[in-house]
């Protein structure tokens, strides 16, 4: 792990060793880019493979859901993304149906976002496992996933992102600092932090403070979901993000448990977002 002069924390625990040999993506990931055991890229190529073999004709995974999940974990075995991949996040941009053209009852205008779930996946976005993503409308869970996946997969500059960024644009306008809820926001947020302009735009501006305001000394966010916040934010350069991150991360440092770990039942993909944060940042020493 990088070492950083400017760090005011030090971990007192290898967060590393709850991935020894395990070879699910996230895990892989970390082995990969935290460990240096390079030698997992057969193993990553050949679960992507499996992941792959089991994308649907219509280039979804099944369900909205199936589809993001499948997309983040392709993302985590094969960063950047192939023909096939990108081919799963045009399904997210809705790019086979018409423009969506909507307004909220607040006069936000939700045009060109990404709201086609079948109602009973509802609850299913509500409870994705080993992402980003956190409780919210099953529509911004859909549109954030699909922009941060988007980015991640080199297509930003997609005419769909583009059209559905201005649309997010105006709604943080009109609900001053936030997209919905503080948990919903989160997935915008994701789909922001992610892209290569909009993270820094006036838009996630005001994103950002709006969490620096909902941030208590502990480091926490109140109402928003912590890890996947502290992911988003840790990919921004702007100093009122990296502070909030040093905060965050100096919460990390007091909280970790025996086995290195951060998290509940999703322990692992917990501290994967708080090791990716520590590498962005450069915070935090080394043990």
């Amino acid at each position: 792990m990088k070492v950083s002069r400017l760090s005011p924390v030090k971990l007192e625990r290898d967060p590393c060793q709850i991935f020894e040999g395990v070879k699910t993506p996230v895990a892989l990931r970390v082995r990969m880019d935290h460990m240096g055991e390079h030698g997992c890229a057969f193993t990553a190529e050949k679960l992507a493979g499996q992941i792959l073999v089991r994308q649907k004709p219509d280039h979804s995974w099944g369900t909205v859901s199936e589809t993001v999940c499948a997309l983040f974990d392709l993302q985590l075995l094969n960063p950047g993304g192939n023909l096939i991949t990108r081919s799963g996040v045009s399904w997210l941009l809705e790019e086979h149906l018409p423009a969506m053209e909507c307004v909220s009852t607040d006069g936000s205008p939700y045009h060109n976002l990404f709201f086609k779930v079948e109602r009973y996946q509802s609850k299913k976005l509500n409870d994705i496992a080993g992402t980003p993503f956190s409780k919210g409308c099953s529509g911004f869970i859909k549109t954030g996933a699909a922009l941060y996946l988007a980015s991640a997969n080199k297509m930003h500059a997609n005419e769909r992102v583009a059209a559905a960024l201005e649309s997010l644009d105006k709604v943080i306008k009109v609900r001053k600092g936030r997209w919905c809820s503080p948990s919903c926001s989160n997935n915008i947020l994701q789909g922001y932090a992610m892209h290569p302009e909009a993270k820094d735009g006036p838009a996630m501006r005001a994103a950002v403070a709006a969490l620096g305001r909902l941030q208590k000394p502990s480091g926490v966010w109140t109402g928003a979901p912590f890890y996947p916040t502290l992911y988003a934010l840790s990919n921004c350069e702007s100093k009122p993000a990296a502070k909030q991150v040093r905060l965050a991360l100096a919460k990390c440092a007091r909280t970790q448990k025996k086995d290195g770990s951060w998290g509940g039942k999703n322990k692992l993909h917990d501290t994967y977002m708080v090791l990716e944060a520590m590498r962005r940042s450069g915070e935090v020493l080394s043990l």
